[in-house]
């Protein structure tokens, strides 16, 4: 203890200065996405806090990007992830902030939608000589769409003595007995 005043001993006291936090950068710093497809935005604060901490969020193009309005920093923790969606094409500014006067800031940019997988679809898995069947291939893309896309594919036969296939078109016709394997492409998928 420190020397008395006035007959009464002084306590040495201790405080904790709380600085209130502020936005560092997002991540990623930018971001491009095909349509359809949901993407990541890391919100991070300094110093970390003792309680939780809500960042308020914005899009400048809700109809091309969504996100929430908010992201919740749990306490003591540096950062939050968030989901964001690439909604329609074209571009926007995801805003994290304001927090204490700092606010934080990516550009978005929503591409078309990109070919995920494609489905061949067949009547039967014979084709007797001389008959003809039509395959069909349906893609799925990033925003959920599922086009015929038979005239667009390109189709290879694995062996065109059995068979042989048009391409575009996706119509087999039989040439004699064997195996062989019928493949549909767009673009880099089969």
């Amino acid at each position: 203890p420190a020397a008395p005043l006035t007959g009464t001993p002084v306590q040495p006291c201790r405080m904790a200065i709380q600085f209130p936090p502020v936005l560092t950068p997002l991540t990623p710093s930018t971001a491009s996405l095909p349509k359809g497809k949901v993407g990541t935005l890391t919100v991070t604060i300094a110093p970390t806090q003792p309680e939780a901490t809500v960042v308020p969020l914005t899009s400048s193009d809700p109809g091309s990007v969504e996100i929430p309005a908010s992201v919740t920093i749990p306490a003591g923790a540096d950062s939050a992830s968030v989901a964001f969606l690439a909604r329609a094409e074209g571009a926007a500014t995801l805003t994290a902030g304001p927090l204490n006067g700092s606010t934080q800031q990516i550009q978005t940019t929503v591409t078309p939608a990109e070919l995920v997988t494609l489905v061949l679809t067949l009547p039967a898995p014979t084709i007797a000589k001389g008959e003809t069947q039509a395959f069909t291939a349906t893609g799925a893309y990033t925003d959920g769409t599922t086009p015929d896309l038979t005239g667009t594919a390109a189709w290879t036969c694995s062996n065109e003595t059995v068979a042989s296939i048009t391409s575009p078109g996706g119509l087999a016709t039989g040439n004699a007995e064997g195996q062989l394997t019928i493949t549909a492409t767009v673009g880099s998928v089969s």
